[in-house]
């Protein structure tokens, strides 16, 4: 029986993900050493966004050996935060590539994600729209299309509202990876081992 595939460093993978705009760091708050609010550390898991290249920027962001260290804001205060590598059981960037560390998900969040399997199988978890035309659903609109109640006075009803997809970064192409369209590279590659946390 072969033996899985050992996971990169999470520090190694963390700082090619800090390439990017930001980085969503997925956390037991938990766990021995971690420094987040008060009102944070009871729960089985913590999401923080940071990067270097945020638009609000953190001057103190650290990726360090131990793990991740900065001031970042809660309710407009500045708090000083430290996630411990240890802690950590997810890194993703905004494009949806990062990793994730099995043995160190909570158990919490193990058992979620089984309920969300569980509903089910087979069948793609999607947003419940409804959209609403001034008439009738239009043809192609789709099950969730609604007509409007007609009792309703006309200036109450409202016009739909359009969605935008959301983008598939694995169908976006070469841009989406760091290359030009003439084949030059826009800014570093990111490793081939990341890929679309879903």
């Amino acid at each position: 029986m072969s033996e899985p595939p050992k996971l990169p460093p999470k520090r190694e993978v963390a700082l090619a993900l800090l390439e990017g705009p930001s980085l969503f760091v997925h956390l037991d708050p938990r766990r021995e050493n971690v420094v987040v609010p008060k009102w944070l550390k009871n729960q089985a898991q913590l999401v923080l966004q940071v990067g270097f290249n945020m638009a609000i920027t953190i001057p103190d962001l650290e990726a360090g050996e131990d793990g991740i260290g900065c001031t970042l804001s809660f309710n407009r205060s500045p708090i000083w935060c430290f996630m411990p590598w240890s802690a950590i059981y997810g890194l993703v960037g905004e494009d949806g590539r990062g990793m994730i560390w099995p043995d160190d998900v909570p158990a919490e969040v193990e058992a979620m994600r089984g309920k969300a399997k569980a509903q089910k199988p087979g069948e793609k978890k999607r947003a419940k729209l409804a959209a609403v035309s001034a008439l009738a659903p239009s043809p192609g609109a789709g099950p969730d299309a609604v007509a409007p109640d007609s009792a309703l006075p006309t200036k109450r009803r409202r016009a739909p509202a359009a969605a935008e997809p959301t983008p598939d970064p694995a169908a976006a192409g070469p841009a989406a990876a760091g290359e030009t369209s003439d084949g030059g590279t826009t800014k570093k590659k990111l490793p081939s081992y990341l890929r679309v946390v879903k």
